[in-house]
């Protein structure tokens, strides 16, 4: 049997996000943006993407959907 899978952990970029650099703990050790697919990372973020996340993949930055809808 073969299995196999991909888990995307976002924290958002943004300065001053409350979820930003989250650690876990005890109780909730999820991030605040946890995503998976079944065979490759283009299924995890492209439900992150409909999630409201908002990826850079050119400098490996991400927004929270509330961030990314603040205006800059």
């Amino acid at each position: 049997m073969i299995v196999g899978g991909y888990s995307l952990h976002l924290y958002c970029d943004a300065d001053g996000c409350p979820n930003g650099r989250a650690l876990g703990h005890a109780e909730y050790s999820r991030p605040p943006g946890e995503f998976t697919h079944s065979t490759n990372e283009r299924g995890a973020m492209a439900k992150a993407r409909r999630a409201g996340w908002k990826l850079n993949l050119r400098d490996w930055t991400c927004l929270c959907p509330d961030c990314s809808k603040k205006k800059p």
